[in-house]
Order: structure tokens, then sequence, then C-alpha cells
């Protein structure tokens, strides 16, 4: 009896052993100016983040308990992000659009987390009218597009080409700011969250969203290329999971 239960303590204790040397913590931030991704909230009293990229990394830790974010209740900005992530500082950033410059050096994990699409906002009094990037390109001078500096759009619309392109505002507040202002005439942002921007910045009756689709894409987990191949193959056998039962689905329609 005394060695059945041994050995019972010894397989148990090999167990959590195993288990303890297949954890992987994976080092992460929440990026700056990024609704409904990352959102700042007040919960029980604490100042705490929340977001749709926060339930998506909870469900993949669910999905497989070995992994583990870490890093996620700390704000940053996204060139930091992404430069961090890039020098093997952080290991993932949550959300990131598809370009060819982060491609040579980053890594994208299959499939996509969400899709977004992009429209133009402008001030309520401005009639133009805008079906796609030719009609932008017309209005020369005055067609200037804001959008966020260091974000992934700038590369977009780099290879649309003939753009007239501000992109010197750290958030969303500052080009709504600036548009309500008439410093630029059209700001660049995704769905989700444009009209949440719209909210917080007091700006609702006086910005209006054109309706035209002026770009529709991808967001996805991106790793830093130093990340081991195991926490890769880990991470997208989660994702193709909780793609496949609808999940990841559920939580972009629970933010949009």
């Amino acid at each position: 009896m005394a060695r059945t239960a041994y050995l019972s303590a010894f397989a148990a204790a090999a167990l959590l052993a195993s288990a303890d040397a297949n954890a992987q913590d994976i080092r992460t931030a929440a990026q700056d100016s990024s609704e409904p991704k990352f959102i700042a909230a007040t919960v029980g009293g604490q100042h705490v983040i929340i977001g749709l990229c926060i339930d998506i990394m909870r469900a993949i830790e669910h999905e497989d308990p070995s992994l583990h974010f870490v890093g996620d209740q700390r704000w940053m900005p996204l060139p930091r992000i992404e430069h961090s992530v890039q020098t093997g500082v952080l290991d993932a950033a949550c959300g990131l659009l598809r370009n060819k410059d982060r491609e040579t050096r980053l890594r994208y994990i299959e499939p996509e987390l969400f899709p977004v699409r992009y429209h133009l906002a402008v001030r309520s009094d401005d009639p133009v009218q805008i079906e796609n990037w030719d009609d932008v390109r017309k209005l020369g001078d005055k067609g200037v597009i804001l959008t966020l500096s260091g974000s992934g759009e700038i590369k977009r619309l780099q290879e649309v080409g003939g753009l007239i392109i501000d992109a010197q505002a750290m958030t969303p507040l500052q080009n709504l700011q600036k548009l309500h202002s008439g410093h630029g005439r059209f700001f660049l942002q995704r769905y989700p969250g444009l009209d949440r921007d719209i909210r917080q910045a007091g700006l609702v009756g006086k910005i209006k969203v054109l309706p035209a689709v002026m770009d529709g894409t991808s967001f996805y987990l991106v790793l830093g290329k130093h990340v081991s191949q195991d926490t890769v193959e880990r991470l997208q056998k989660a994702i193709i999971s909780l793609t496949k039962r609808g999940e990841l689905a559920k939580i972009a329609e629970k933010w949009n």
C-alpha cells in the first residue's frame, strides 16, 4: 500500500513538473488609443484594461492552459510595442493589420483574429461624397487624410498612392479635434471603434462617418521571430480551434 501511494504521488509530481515545463509566459502590452481592442475601465474600484484583445487572450489561455499572456494590463504606444516585439523585449502584439514592412520583421499567426473595415469621418457640414480613393485623390490638397502616428494604416495609404497624409496625431481624440477645427478633410479610422471615438470626443452631431468602406482587412496576433516554434504552434492550434467553434466571432461581435 505504501509503495502504491508513493508511486501515485511520484506520478502526480511528474505530471505537475511536465505541465510546468510546458507552461509559457507570452509577454505583451495593451496598445494605447486602440479601442475597442484595449479599453481603460474601472471594475470594483480598480483601474483595469478590458476589451476585445483582452477577451481573445483569455480565450486562448482557456483553450490551452499552458499559455499565459503577461503584461496586458500595461499601456504602451503602438510603435514601442512593435519595436519591442521585433527586438525580443515583448513576444506578442494583439490585433495588428498586415503590411509588407511588418511581414519582413514580424511573424503573423494564421488565421485572423477578427476583421475590420475602414471609413472616412468628416465634419457634419461637409457635403463631400466619396466612393473610392480616386475621389479623394481628385481633391488634391483639399483632401488631407488624418491618421494615427505609427499606425499600420500609414503604409496602406502609401501603397494606395497619390494621397496627402497627416499622421502627426497620437490619439483618435487628437485627430477628431483637428478634423473638427478644419486641420484636415478626413479622418481614416476603423470599425469597430470609430463611433466610440466620436462619442468620447463629444463630437456627436458635429462629425459624421461616410458610408463608403475605404478598406477592409484583418487583424492578427503577431509574434517576434525569436518566439519558439513550439509556442507558435500551440498559439496557432488554439486560435484555429477558437475560430472553428465561432468563439472569436462571438468576441468580435461583443465589442462591435
